[in-house]
C-alpha cells in the first residue's frame, strides 16, 4: 500500500453555488459571508481564504425536470499537493 503525504502546500476552498432565482448584490453578499462562516469548521480556513462564485437566475435540472426553485453548492480544494512514496 502506497503512503500519501503532504508537502505543506494547504489548499484553498472554492464554493460555487448556483440558484434558479434572480440574486440581488446584496443577497449575495448575505450568502458569501454565511459560506465563510461555515467554511470556519474547516481548521485554519476563513472567508479571507475562501474563493466563492454566485451565480443567479440559473438553469438546473433533476430528473430531467427544469426545477423552478433549486440550488447546487459545491466545494473543490484548489492548490493541494500530495506526494506518493513507496510502502
Amino acid at each position: 500500500m502506497r503512503q500519501v503525504e503532504n508537502q505543506g502546500v494547504f489548499p484553498m476552498p472554492f464554493l460555487t453555488a448556483q440558484v434558479t432565482v434572480p440574486l440581488s448584490d446584496t443577497q449575495k453578499e448575505t450568502l458569501k459571508a454565511a459560506f465563510g462562516e461555515a467554511i470556519s469548521v474547516i481548521p485554519g480556513k476563513n472567508e479571507s481564504q475562501l474563493m466563492v462564485s454566485i451565480a443567479g437566475g440559473q438553469d438546473l435540472w433533476l430528473d430531467s425536470k427544469k426545477l423552478d426553485r433549486g440550488a447546487y453548492v459545491g466545494i473543490v480544494l484548489l492548490g493541494h499537493r500530495w506526494k506518493a512514496t513507496a510502502p
